[in-house]
């Protein structure tokens, strides 16, 4: 009778070590289960078949951005958009669910200064065209 009790009493025990020993562990070891029948206390062995299996990790997609800078032709700007527009643009924003950003950005220079009336009118348009930032630069 005493040997019984002993029997199940370690049983247990290592029982609880699995269970200790499993929650400590990022993998799924095996579990002792205790079982008991009439006759005896034994320990069972379950092993993974109570573990799950971890989803697949889908892949990360690929080329999920585009970037570029172009100069255009300032006496053929017209054409060369176009072009841009045709030959890049075109593509871009056929593909369903894509956000394309279109910025432009214009410089220009002149060592002497600009005259009066492109000073007040470019910046004026600008404005209009919703342009930020827009405006002329002294030295």
């Amino acid at each position: 009778m005493r040997q019984r009790a002993a029997d199940q009493q370690a049983a247990e025990q290592q029982a609880r070590e699995a269970v200790v020993a499993a929650e400590s562990s990022a993998t799924r070891p095996a579990v002792t289960v205790p079982v008991r029948d009439e006759d005896t206390a034994s320990a069972v062995s379950a092993h993974a078949a109570l573990a799950v299996p971890a989803p697949p990790v889908p892949p990360r997609p690929e080329h999920v951005r585009f970037f570029g800078a172009v100069e255009l032709n300032p006496e053929r700007y017209n054409r060369d958009w176009n072009r841009v527009s045709e030959e890049v643009l075109q593509h871009l924003t056929a593909v369903e669910g894509a956000k394309v950003q279109i910025r432009g950005e214009i410089t220009a220079e002149k060592p002497d200064g600009f005259p009066e009336d492109k000073v007040r009118i470019v910046p004026e348009n600008a404005r209009t065209l919703k342009f930020h930032p827009a405006a002329f630069e002294d030295e």
